[in-house]
């Protein structure tokens, strides 16, 4: 199952995986911590709502500009070009994984106070993998462009590896940020980031460069993010390296970094079989089918993530207990998002793709349609990875990721010959496994109770189904009319069924969420005819 960046963007964790046993022993943790301190200056402790929020400004504000500028270049370029654009995002996407070598997790799981010479330990050697990951990218250009039969485009390849040696000397700062859940500070570099590769790719693109406009847009928005990154967070490297710091840290990082790699190759399994077995065109109808989904749904789990682990890491350094607590309440939240909208996606497809990307791109609507169950099943079990790597059992991660491998390739080799869509429902089913087997093993090992889990999922379920029982009969019927007025009805009554649904399969829901949010309150204060009050949340 992949989810394959915008144009231009860097890869983004996967949402995450099926069933192993623990695999060796918890890694030596870092030392002590004051989990009140906070490094760069953040006054008192951030609370998770907080930073989901910050999160999901920056999301909103980059992924708008990056999808203006899709709807743009989907114009401006043939599928030809985006396929091939597609090839070098991957492997990008690979090495910037490699190059990280777990250090930027280290950094966060350690909770360590400062920046002290575990950090400055961690820059370095996330230097020396950078440098060393930029050379073994350089070489394996050519092979890995022979294997997408891109042969005369390697130099696309070749240059895409200093979009990867520009971002990666920011890691630790990157990880800093995260670390403190300093996410408002964390907008700036990904607005820069966005912006830069939005400019830079449009204008060569409009020049006639084809796909170079979109890797050199790439490189420039590398840089970019790392210039704002070192001007934001203060922290500056004295290139340090403590051996026996350096040894203890890599005790936690083989086993992020294998997680990484080996989450990686699972999500990206179906596009390297279509980049492999299909043509370029085929690839950029796939890759193109992901763009809402990941636009709309993968990366609000993705925005979670980014400070559900950290959040969770500081729980587990002060021994808390309710961690399984929080991760059923996440997937609930997320759960309650992420499936009605894939549902809606899933139903109006069609409509969706021939209305904003042009009739050039028609066949990745039957594409999305699949494309979109996926996905919205891999985001809201997506909080387990989280927790697992929180409590240290990222190495247990690595083998459900490696058990998946094998079954995606099988399931998508054997519908290749059926073409990309074939290839989305084929990932469905082998989606589906690495759920139910992901859900089994964090009952057994991760103490979260698979009941808790099902009953977190009966609201989002319920909304998910309205949303198809309304929208689809609504879609089969308009057929006959214009494009544009047959996908709003469609939403139209999308929107009635996912709320229909909720107030028959789970009264209350909406109450809660009005709660939850402020609305109630917002409502309220209209109807006294007093200002509006701010919601006052808990943090966790």
């Amino acid at each position: 199952m992949s989810t394959p960046p915008g144009p231009g963007a860097g890869p983004e964790p996967g949402p995450d995986p099926v069933v192993g046993p623990v695999v060796g022993p918890d890694p030596e943790p870092g030392p002590p911590v004051d989990p009140a301190a906070t490094s760069d200056g953040a006054l008192g402790e951030p609370t998770m709502r907080n930073g989901v929020g910050w999160s999901l400004a920056a999301l909103v504000a980059s992924k708008l500009t990056s999808f203006v500028a899709l709807l743009i270049l989907a114009r401006l370029l043939v599928p030809d070009e985006f396929g091939v654009v597609a090839a070098v995002t991957i492997y990008l996407a690979f090495l910037e994984i490699a190059s990280d070598l777990g250090i930027k997790a280290v950094v966060i799981y350690e909770q360590e106070r400062g920046h002290g010479r575990r950090v400055q330990t961690a820059f370095t050697l996330n230097l020396i993998v950078v440098a060393v990951a930029t050379l073994v990218g350089a070489a394996l250009s050519w092979p890995v462009s022979g294997f997408f039969g891109l042969e005369d485009r390697q130099g696309l390849f070749l240059v895409g590896v200093l979009s990867l040696t520009a971002a990666g000397v920011s890691n630790i700062h990157d990880a800093l940020l995260l670390r403190e859940l300093s996410l408002g500070r964390r907008v700036r570099p990904q607005l820069a980031r966005g912006l830069v590769q939005a400019i830079v790719s449009i204008a060569l693109a409009a020049s006639g460069m084809g796909a170079g406009a979109l890797v050199v847009g790439a490189v420039c928005g590398s840089v970019a993010w790392t210039v704002v990154q070192w001007t934001t967070t203060r922290f500056r490297p004295d290139l340090g390296l403590d051996r026996a710091i350096a040894r203890s840290m890599l005790a936690y990082a083989a086993g992020a970094w294998l997680f990484f790699v080996t989450s990686w190759l699972s999500i990206q399994a179906d596009v390297l079989v279509v980049g492999h077995r299909l043509d370029t065109d085929d690839l950029a109808i796939y890759t193109m089918a992901y763009r809402l989904p990941e636009l709309l749904v993968f990366n609000v789990g993705w925005t979670l993530s980014l400070v559900a682990f950290p959040a969770m890491s500081r729980r587990r350094v002060r021994g808390d207990a309710d961690v399984p607590e929080a991760t059923i309440g996440l997937i609930g939240w997320l759960g309650l998002y992420a499936l009605p909208v894939a549902a809606g996606l899933s139903v109006l497809g069609q409509p969706i793709v021939d209305v904003l990307f042009s009739s050039r791109w028609s066949d990745s609507g039957p594409v999305l349609s699949g494309v979109a169950v996926a996905v919205a099943m891999l985001t809201v079990v997506s909080p387990i990875a989280d927790a697992a790597k929180a409590m240290g059992r990222q190495w247990s991660m690595v083998v459900i990721y490696a058990l998946h491998v094998p079954i995606v390739v099988v399931a998508v080799e054997l519908a290749s010959s059926g073409g990309p869509e074939a290839v989305a429902w084929a990932s469905v089913g082998a989606t589906v496994v690495f759920v139910v087997g992901l859900l089994a093993w964090a009952d057994r090992v991760l103490r979260i109770p698979l009941r808790r889990m099902a009953g977190a999922m009966r609201a989002p379920a319920g909304a998910a189904l309205g949303v198809v029982v309304l929208a689809l009969p609504v879609r089969l019927a308009a057929d006959g009319l214009p494009v544009l007025p047959a996908l709003v009805l469609g939403m139209l009554a999308g929107t009635a069924g996912a709320v229909l649904g909720l107030r028959v399969l789970a009264p209350g829901t909406l109450t809660a969420i009005g709660g939850e949010t402020g609305l109630d309150g917002l409502r309220a204060r209209f109807r006294r005819g007093g200002p509006p009050a701010p919601p006052v949340a808990p943090g966790v």
